[in-house]
């Protein structure tokens, strides 16, 4: 029989917790996102709170606009494809695009829609991301202060007393939050240029006034005005969304860093451990708990669907540069690899924090047992008759392994993925298995 979950008693008793704000002191993509409108701004004074409000309102507008460009280019990309997958027959190459003073690359694709549907994965996938995750950040906004505020008592409770601890924390996980942002920007900004220079060389285009045709849609554009609308509607919401990512996967990097403390705490103890330090890991455990939960609330959703969107990306690049003859560029290589290897580095990186708070959680029962079984026997070489505070010990460590047990700390996408280390391997496994069947499948 399970244990009944302790209530911790001192779940608000907070005292001496730096209230002042530090919303954006250890995640650094934060500030992208609340001076875009997706994240909600902080609390001024209240001479200022007019003023707040209008700026508030019109970054919410700039957030739904930017929401809605990226479904208008979402359409055009999937109209496309439908255009590209139930057409008879096909003039072009697939996915590029048709220039009218410059000509079109004349050349039949053997009449496989899985290959043209494979060559737009990563650009529907992306796509799909970018304003899902947008619109599940934009509509959970209000739920971030009170999370940035929860994460800082919760290392506030699992350090108590020691501030050099928490600076060293925050200090450590505001450098690899500015390295993650730096990357990210970078490496999805070099991605987008490489694949722009290859569409344009295989088009033999040379001018950017060129008119841009949207086969099947009746629209055209120049490229210049192409590529701006490209930068607007999908660079830069892409680049907004991996933000928003970023943002739950640094709460879930702080989260692990108190548990690898709680660890070294529980370690530490085989010597002093009292009752009431066992009572206090049991409503630290609890509070690590509602800390899951209430991440999980505002960030499953997010979670999982950057997950399965950064696998296709590499699974549809990959298989298109497998069994497709139209590769003969090295621009086209750097392409399909540099997508395969960006997002495959994207969904591996940012998966890792909730595997290992899952398997620092897993061992907590494992540290609580072998802790008992230690105090156990100093206490049996010590006495010659039982003691009653040793018995009191003992049963508060047995509840504490089963809480720990029974109620594991573990990250899920809508509660049917779990991130696990088994989730990730089983994904890189069925990724190659997809490869060698579409090898196979388009000789």
């Amino acid at each position: 029989m399970n244990p009944t979950r302790p209530s911790p008693s001192d779940k608000h008793d907070l005292s001496g917790t730096n209230r002042r704000s530090k919303s954006d002191l250890f995640i650094c993509h934060a500030p992208v996102l609340r001076w875009t409108g997706f994240l909600p701004l902080g609390r001024g004074s209240s001479t200022e709170t007019c003023a707040r409000k209008f700026t508030s309102y019109a970054l919410t507008c700039l957030a739904v606009a930017l929401l809605m460009g990226n479904v208008s280019y979402s359409f055009v990309a999937v109209s496309r494809m439908l255009g590209e997958v139930f057409a008879q027959t096909t003039s072009h190459t697939p996915g590029k695009l048709s220039f009218t003073d410059q000509g079109s690359i004349n050349k039949t694709v053997n009449g496989s829609w899985l290959r043209t549907l494979l060559y737009y994965v990563p650009d529907l996938t992306a796509a799909a991301r970018s304003f899902i995750v947008l619109a599940i950040i934009l509509y959970k906004r209000n739920r971030w202060t009170n999370l940035q505020q929860h994460t800082l008592e919760l290392v506030k409770a699992c350090f108590p007393g020691d501030s050099d601890i928490e600076i060293r924390l925050y200090r450590k996980v505001k450098w690899i939050s500015m390295a993650s942002l730096v990357a990210t920007v970078l490496s999805y900004l070099y991605w987008t240029a490489v694949s722009w220079v290859d569409n344009i060389r295989a088009s033999n285009l040379t001018s950017l006034d060129a008119e841009v045709v949207f086969y099947p849609i009746p629209l055209s554009l120049t490229l210049r005005q192409y590529v701006e609308l490209d930068a607007v509607l999908r660079t830069f919401p892409f680049i907004l969304s991996q933000q928003a990512h970023l943002c739950g996967v640094f709460l879930v990097v702080i989260l692990s860093e108190t548990l690898t403390g709680f660890h070294r705490e529980i370690a530490q103890a085989s010597v002093d451990v009292t009752i009431e330090k066992v009572q206090r890991w049991l409503r630290l455990h609890v509070r690590m708990l509602d800390f899951v939960e209430e991440v999980s609330e505002m960030f499953q959703l997010i979670f999982l669907t950057t997950y399965v969107s950064d696998f296709l990306n590499v699974i549809g690049s990959l298989a298109f540069l497998l069994s497709s003859e139209l590769i003969t560029s090295d621009w086209s290589y750097l392409h399909y690899i540099g997508t395969s290897c960006i997002f495959g580095v994207y969904a591996t990186t940012s998966v890792v924090p909730l595997i290992r708070v899952h398997e620092k959680g897993a061992s907590l029962p494992e540290a609580a047992f072998r802790l008992a079984v230690m105090t156990g026997k100093d206490q049996n070489e010590q006495m010659t008759t039982p003691d009653l505070s040793y018995a009191l010990l003992d049963k508060a460590l047995r509840r504490f392994e089963k809480s720990c047990r029974h109620h594991p700390l573990m990250f899920t996408g809508l509660n049917y993925v779990h991130f696990t280390r088994e989730l990730l391997f089983g994904t890189w496994a069925l990724t190659v298995s997809f490869l060698i069947l579409a090898n196979e499948l388009f000789k």
